[in-house]
């Protein structure tokens, strides 16, 4: 699941290690890694332009005496001109409203030290220019204008060994404004500003700045000029508990629901919530769009739990945090033991990182420089490995391809993981097109995906075979996303009509067949010329036709031929027959079709859609007569 990307690490910071349980760390999207350890903050570039750099320090900065302790997200660094990197600033806030702030870390010894009149804070994180915002336990919000703090309060005096002694005017008045609580007896779980995220595009027109996490509700803030406003808010406990009712495993009404975390990509909200009752929980995740709507849940999933940690911990003072995986359909969860990557169709696939230590604690984890990263104190910085999905086809980026619109929304999907762009992206095609057109469509794109050349060489053909598998699979999650998938009924396909479903179903058993020859294909003459012909034309789709004419060829010569080559035609119809059989049975509920009647007068297909290789291109003639010719071989 993992690859380690660094553990260079000098002796003076390798030995602040033992000391695991009062460490913490966090990433900056600018690029920069810090660990908090006491009253030292070890601050170094974790990523460059092109490539993750090792880990050495880079400044260590002097925290104020009320130490962080473990609170590494009460510390953020941020440039306030996005290209200029190498001049960073930093804010420190402690728990009990201190302040300490570096125009530049490339002074450590040149900071403001003021006191703030608010408490318990528990969260930081940059807004936009100068501007942080920090919110308290109870989930009230706090602008903070870094350059203000310079204005009214004076560098410490380093002869000064009392905090107290140094510190400047309080700031209250100076704050843009507060925002208390909309709710008594919350939470806040994560803070996330929109103004700093570059992943964040430009679809959104809600009028929304920030995006706060508490255990009930999902609140979205806009920073006016003398206050904090509330534009919209969610209460994420009716929506879940309304979903969770729909689960049939799922029928214990006494069961509550909270909040954990949350990530944010493009026009996507992932929210990670537990479903619990006094023993035991489970986990869930709601996917959210951010577009010209508003908010709205586009996906609902109870996740595999694997987590080794207790209930209690999991509430009241939060140890897991979810990230969307860039690049990449995956989503990590992870407290400080444990790490999984949930990726695949519905995140059915669970990958467990492979720690090298049985003792190794996750220190801290973030997005850096649009890599995800998880800061381990024996591996060092470790990075979710990535998934080649990226095919030719959504690297298309023709203007009067009238498909575009739909590769687009699929890429959206696939490849930035941003499944709420996607529902967007879908809708404005599907409101362009003519709707009778649609099922039409659908296969289409089906066999554009089984068709394209994503992979030429054809040395790799089982790579290329299980990379179009993949992509096909998450196809079928796609169409149920953009909700077409209950909407399918027939479309037109080989000079007939069929449910749309069976089309969709035969391509992936084209796939599964594909990838079972190409098993065996070194051992098959046969197989070998199939797939050089199909290989010349990326026409997988065309699979059935290229293997036919080779087995009739066999069969209808069985007579002249010697007895091994027509057995081995006759592996080829089993491979072909078990292929088909062990893809219905993994995807049950792909099968499934409507029984509505199709309403065609040509349409003589039964409603139970056969295998493609009993009935395309006279197969079932084909069946017969090899039954037939080894029943003469048995009377020979």
């Amino acid at each position: 699941m993992v690859r380690k990307v660094s553990t260079k690490m000098n002796m003076s910071f390798a030995k602040y290690l033992i000391y695991i349980s009062l460490l913490s760390a966090r990433f900056s999207r600018n690029g920069y890694c810090w660990l908090v350890s006491g009253q030292t903050a070890y601050v170094w570039l974790a990523s460059s332009s092109n490539r993750i750099t090792d880990a050495v320090i880079h400044q260590e900065l002097k925290l104020p005496e009320c130490a962080l302790g473990q609170q590494a997200n009460l510390m953020e660094l941020f440039s306030m001109n996005a290209d200029d990197g190498d001049c960073c600033s930093c804010l420190v806030i402690t728990c009990d409203g201190y302040a300490r702030y570096w125009r530049t870390i490339v002074r450590p010894n040149d900071f403001y030290d003021v006191k703030l009149e608010f408490d318990q804070i528990e969260l930081l994180c940059h807004f936009k220019d100068d501007i942080c915002v920090c919110g308290s336990y109870s989930g009230r919000l706090f602008t903070i204008p870094c350059n203000a703090l310079c204005n009214k309060a004076y560098i410490r005096p380093s002869s000064s060994s009392s905090l107290l002694s140094s510190i400047g005017f309080g700031l209250k008045s100076m704050l843009f404004g507060t925002s208390r609580q909309m709710k008594d007896n919350e939470i806040l779980r994560c803070l996330h500003s929109l103004k700093n995220d570059t992943s964040t595009q430009t679809t959104i027109t809600m009028n929304v700045d920030l995006v706060s996490l508490t255990d009930k509700h999902l609140y979205f803030w806009y920073l006016a000029e003398s206050d904090i406003q509330l534009v919209h808010s969610i209460d994420l406990q009716e929506i879940f508990a309304n979903e969770a009712m729909k689960d049939q495993k799922s029928n214990e009404n006494h069961r509550n629901i909270s909040c954990i975390s949350l990530s944010v990509t493009q026009e996507t909200i992932y929210v990670l919530a537990i479903h619990h009752s006094t023993q035991d929980y489970r986990l869930m995740l709601g996917v959210f769009s951010l577009n010209h709507s508003g908010v709205q849940l586009v996906s609902f999933i109870f996740l595999t739990n694997h987590l080794n940690i207790r209930l209690d911990e999991i509430i009241v003072k939060p140890r897991v945090r979810i990230f969307a995986v860039p690049n990449q359909p995956a989503i990590l969860v992870h407290s400080k033991k444990d790490a999984f990557i949930y990726t695949g169709p519905d995140y059915s696939v669970v990958l467990r990182a492979n720690f090298s230590n049985l003792n190794e604690t996750i220190l801290g984890s973030g997005l850096c420089a649009q890599r995800l990263l998880i800061f381990c104190h024996v591996q060092g910085l470790i990075t979710p490995r990535a998934q080649d999905l990226m095919t030719t086809l959504l690297s298309k980026t023709a203007d009067n391809d009238p498909y575009q619109p739909m590769i687009n929304s699929f890429h959206a999907f696939l490849i930035r993981n941003d499944p709420g762009g996607a529902v967007e992206l879908f809708r404005r095609f599907f409101n362009t097109i003519d709707k009778s057109q649609l099922d039409d469509i659908i296969v289409q794109f089906g066999m554009f995906i089984i068709d394209d050349p994503s992979l030429q060489d054809t040395n790799d053909l089982t790579r290329q075979l299980a990379k179009k598998t993949d992509i096909y699979n998450y196809y079928f999650s796609f169409l149920k996303l953009i909700n077409v998938w209950n909407k399918l009924h027939v479309a037109h396909f080989n000079n007939g009509i069929y449910h749309t479903k069976q089309i969709l179903q035969q391509f992936g058993e084209k796939l599964q067949c594909a990838k079972a020859f190409a098993q065996t294909s070194q051992q098959s003459l046969y197989l070998q010329a199939a797939f050089r012909s199909t290989s010349r034309h990326n026409q997988i789709s065309h699979i059935s036709e290229v293997i036919t004419t080779v087995i009739v060829g066999v069969i209808e010569a069985s007579r002249t031929i010697e007895i091994q080559s027509y057995e081995e035609a006759t592996r080829l119809l089993l491979i072909a027959f078990d292929s088909i059989q062990k893809y219905r049975q993994e995807h049950e509920q792909e099968s499934a079709i409507s029984s509505n009647p199709i309403d065609d007068e040509d349409f003589t297909q039964s409603i139970t859609c056969q295998p493609w290789i009993l009935y395309e291109h006279n197969l079932n003639d084909l069946y017969i007569l090899h039954v037939n010719n080894i029943l003469g071989f048995c009377e020979m």
